[in-house]
């Protein structure tokens, strides 16, 4: 309800409100964790969107918010999703891997 009518009210008031539930609600998951919630985030899958999360922070502006350049079929859900997920992949074995080994060489 909060995401849906909270931003009518106030954008500064509705982030705000969010970003406090999100972090009462992640200390909750810490702190009172429950046998479902403890599989829920050991699963392989979500632990692996944890790792590569940098990268689909970066390459999920280009396919899933601006609208410029116009790419056809490519800006298209379910499409824009997987080439997201899969350029987040690319980039973080490709690149963001060998250049974290790269810098831990030479520290």
């Amino acid at each position: 309800m909060w995401s849906y009518f909270g931003e009518d009210l106030s954008k500064p008031l509705f982030l705000t409100a969010q970003m406090i539930l999100i972090a009462a609600i992640l200390c909750q998951l810490i702190v009172g964790a429950s046998p479902l919630s403890q599989a829920f985030f050991k699963n392989r899958l979500l632990q692996y969107a944890g790792r590569i999360s940098y990268s689909l922070y970066l390459w999920q502006q280009i396919f899933l918010v601006t609208k410029q350049p116009s790419w056809g079929f490519l800006r298209q859900f379910p499409l824009n999703l997987a080439l997201c997920v899969l350029a987040a992949m690319l980039s973080f074995h490709l690149l963001e891997t060998p250049l974290l080994n790269l810098k831990r060489k030479f520290q």
